[in-house]
């Protein structure tokens, strides 16, 4: 059995996309992540990733939702409605 996490793990935040560019946003979030990183002004979000069989969803694993908003500002594929998932679905999202 897996270990479930706990109220001490970053929380996983959901990101509304327009549909289509679930990948896309992603990834772009991840390398503009790494572009600040390497410029010296890194996001505090820790992973982004997407869910084939989900659409207009990305998730966004960081600890506030403050971090997600300012890592999404300006992409423009991303939407500003995010929602915190529950602890009991963080899991949930990744089985098939």
């Amino acid at each position: 059995m897996a270990k479930l996490p706990s109220v001490n793990d970053p929380k996983l935040w959901q990101v509304r996309v327009k549909k289509g560019s679930e990948r896309l946003a992603a990834m772009a979030l991840m390398n503009k992540m790494i572009d600040y990183t390497q410029r010296g002004k890194p996001f505090a979000i820790l992973s982004a990733t997407y869910v084939e069989n989900l659409e207009n969803f990305i998730f966004v694993e960081a600890y506030k939702i403050d971090s997600v908003r300012d890592a999404i500002q300006g992409l423009s594929f991303c939407y500003m409605k995010i929602d915190i998932l529950p602890l009991n679905e963080m899991t949930k999202i990744y089985e098939d």
